[in-house]
């Protein structure tokens, strides 16, 4: 079905379901970890929950595997002084393309005698 807005239903859901998924996975890592060090192998973590859900996603049927989703992490070495002491990393970046959905099928018959 379409949104108000004009959108799918489906794709809405995708959205929330993983901005969801995410944002539980990277906080029981932060609050399930000693540490996750402000280091390429501390985003590397964060990256791997990231593409744990987004495979996860592709299982359900919500994202596209081909084009596979491209992901960009920060580089711990070029943080800038000010998030480095707030303790913040740059925004994880992930592009996905939705797989969709078939709402309406043409089936075409052939009879001959």
């Amino acid at each position: 079905g379409m949104s108000v807005s004009g959108g799918f239903i489906d794709s809405q859901i995708l959205f929330h379901w993983i901005i969801a998924r995410v944002q539980e996975r990277v906080y029981f890592r932060l609050i399930n970890s000693l540490k996750v060090p402000n280091t390429n192998p501390g985003y590397a973590l964060i990256e791997a929950d990231i593409r744990a859900i987004m495979t996860e996603a592709q299982v359900n049927g919500g994202v596209a595997t081909d084009p596979a989703p491209r992901y960009v992490t920060p580089n711990a070495r070029t943080i800038s002084p000010t998030l480095n002491a707030q303790r913040r990393a740059e925004p994880f970046q992930v592009y996905f393309t939705i797989a969709g959905a078939i709402h309406s099928i043409g089936i075409e018959g052939f009879a001959s005698v």
